[in-house]
């Protein structure tokens, strides 16, 4: 018994302190926990630039200047609006790596892969079509249209959150016509313009078309007896100075219900007011000298026409306008 207690003795004071089992060497534990670089990732994370580090994806700790290292490393960069760029842990740990910071130094938690996406800001389509058609009822050249119809509602326009002043600035596009107009809508951040899109309406007047209410032969007088006025929404405008046809006579049979146009009729001829061979006087009258003769006329004339008229010596021809009151005005 007592040479037991002694071999105990000698070990404990061989040793100088008591060992546990299970205890950890110096340098494990604590002490190497401050040495690694500990990162927590999250599933999700929004950001502000379109440039990634991994200071704004994770929570990084460890020593002062480790965690500054770690914090400045690139992860990536956003191309497209919208897009959203998932970055997992061996992505991480081979950046790391790449910028001198080992696998076994690094302690990483939380998500497997990080989805980032970038911080950014939506202008609707609606509000570009908003803006477009405030602009297009200021143009003067529109003040005839009757209705104005979106041909297609723009998508909407996701730009990367940013400090400045962003507005919406119209001008009329390149390729509007009567029954179509464009508008460009830009946008303009801080004075700059950065984009835009052009958005399209359909346009619609109103205008006045005639209608036979009746048959309507040919060589009949238009009047209010047999064509009707109706009102209607085209795609041109009325033509200035358009008026009912009265007074014009059709050209050939008109059915009652068709719309009509100007290939269908005409002005009314005038009245044959002299016939051939029939004796006409010519005169001419210029206020201070009148001159008149008789001759006969070659062909049969209506107001405005031109006739040939054999003179009173029976061999000379005089060509002649057709007056309203019958008489003849030589021409020379």
């Amino acid at each position: 018994m007592n040479k037991t207690v002694a071999v105990i003795v000698v070990i404990f004071a061989f040793l100088g302190r008591p060992y546990c089992f299970g205890e950890q060497p110096v340098g494990d534990g604590e002490g190497a926990e401050n040495n690694t670089l500990r990162i927590y990732l999250p599933r999700e994370v929004v950001v502000k630039t379109d440039f990634i580090q991994l200071g704004a994806v994770g929570v990084v700790r460890g020593d002062e200047d480790s965690v500054g290292k770690a914090r400045q490393i690139g992860l990536g960069r956003f191309a497209l609006t919208g897009q959203q760029i998932v970055v997992d842990r061996p992505t991480i740990l081979s950046r790391l790596a790449s910028n001198g910071i080992k696998a076994q130094d690094v302690s990483l938690s939380g998500a497997e892969q990080v989805k980032v996406k970038r911080q950014e800001r939506v202008i609707s389509g609606r509000r570009f079509a908003e803006v477009a058609l405030a602009f297009l009822k200021t143009q003067g050249v529109y003040e005839s249209v009757s209705d104005i119809s979106l041909v297609r509602e723009p998508k909407d326009w996701v730009l990367a959150e940013q400090d400045g002043e962003i507005k919406l600035v119209a001008r009329l596009g390149r390729y509007s016509r009567k029954d179509k107009a464009a508008v460009w809508v830009g946008v303009v951040i801080n004075g700059i313009e950065t984009g835009g899109c052009e958005v399209g309406f359909d346009l619609k007047y109103k205008h006045r078309r005639v209608l036979a209410s009746v048959d309507i032969g040919p060589g009949v007088v238009l009047s209010p007896e047999n064509v009707e006025v109706e009102t209607v929404m085209g795609s041109s405008p009325e033509p200035a100075g358009w008026s009912v046809p009265y007074g014009q006579v059709a050209k050939r049979l008109i059915k009652k219900g068709a719309v009509i146009t100007g290939n269908v009729v005409g002005p009314a001829e005038p009245p044959v007011v002299i016939n051939r061979r029939q004796t006409v006087v010519m005169k001419i009258d210029t206020g201070g000298l009148y001159v008149s003769a008789v001759g006969v006329a070659l062909s049969d004339g209506k107001v405005g026409q031109y006739i040939r008229v054999k003179g009173p010596s029976n061999s000379r021809i005089i060509v002649g306008k057709v007056m309203a009151d019958g008489t003849i005005e030589p021409v020379f």
